[in-house]
């Protein structure tokens, strides 16, 4: 069994409006963050993802297939 460690630098762009009558540049939000991943080949993916954004950190964890 081989394990890759890999680092993901992301950025994360998007909005949630009511309707499309309501888009504007002011709704949208810019979020960096960092992935780490751990790669079983040939079949299994376990991820960390850490963003922030203007309500502070966001946390998301993961363990399934790779696309």
């Amino acid at each position: 069994m081989t394990a890759d460690w890999e680092l993901a630098p992301f950025i994360d762009l998007g909005g949630v409006m009511e309707s499309l009558d309501k888009v504007s540049a002011r709704n949208i939000e810019f979020n960096p963050g960092i992935g780490f991943r751990a790669i079983v080949r040939p079949n299994i993916v376990g991820r960390l993802d850490l963003g922030i954004g203007k309500d502070g950190p966001a946390v998301f964890v993961g363990l399934g297939y790779p696309f």
